[in-house]
C-alpha cells in the first residue's frame, strides 16, 4: 500500500497526470458518445469511467455478464442487495483501450438485448424500476 501510494503520488507531482487525465477525459467522451449512438441506456451523466448499464433483475444482470465474459469482456455486476432487486445493473469500467470500447459496446448490445428478449424483459420496464434516477438514453 506505501509503495503504491508513493508510486500514485510520483505520477500525480509528475507532468504525466496531464497525460493521463487526457487520455482518461477521452475514453470516457467516447464510451458515451458510443453508447449514445447504439442507444445504450446510462444511469446519470457524470464524468466517470465507471458506467451502469441497468439490466433489470439480478438474473438478467449475471446472465449478461456472462455471456460478455464468454465473449471476452469482463464485466462486474451491482445487483441486490448493493441495489434494490429490480435496479440491477453491468457496470463497465473504461479499463480499456481506446480501440476495445466500440467492440466491447457492440457486443454488449447484442447480449443485454438477446438476453432481455429471452428474459421478457422491456427497456420501459427496466426503467420504471429506476424512477427518480437519471436514465440517459442521449447526449
Amino acid at each position: 500500500v506505501i509503495g503504491a501510494s508513493l508510486a500514485s503520488a510520483d505520477i500525480h507531482l509528475s507532468p504525466e497526470i496531464e497525460e493521463l487525465q487526457a487520455s482518461l477525459a477521452h475514453k470516457i467522451d467516447l464510451f458515451r458518445e458510443r453508447a449514445w449512438e447504439l442507444q445504450i441506456p446510462m444511469l446519470g451523466k457524470g464524468n466517470t469511467p465507471i458506467f451502469f448499464i441497468p439490466s433489470g433483475n439480478p438474473d438478467t444482470c449475471f446472465k449478461i455478464a456472462k455471456r460478455m465474459m464468454d465473449r471476452g469482456f469482463y464485466q462486474s455486476s451491482a445487483v441486490y442487495p448493493s441495489v434494490p432487486y429490480n435496479c440491477a445493473g453491468v457496470r463497465i469500467t473504461n479499463w480499456l483501450e481506446r480501440k476495445d470500447i466500440e467492440p466491447m459496446l457492440n457486443v454488449f448490445k447484442e447480449e443485454r438485448e438477446a438476453v432481455l428478449a429471452i428474459e421478457g424483459i422491456s427497456e420501459d420496464t427496466i426503467k420504471k424500476n429506476f424512477k427518480g434516477v437519471e436514465y440517459v438514453l442521449s447526449r
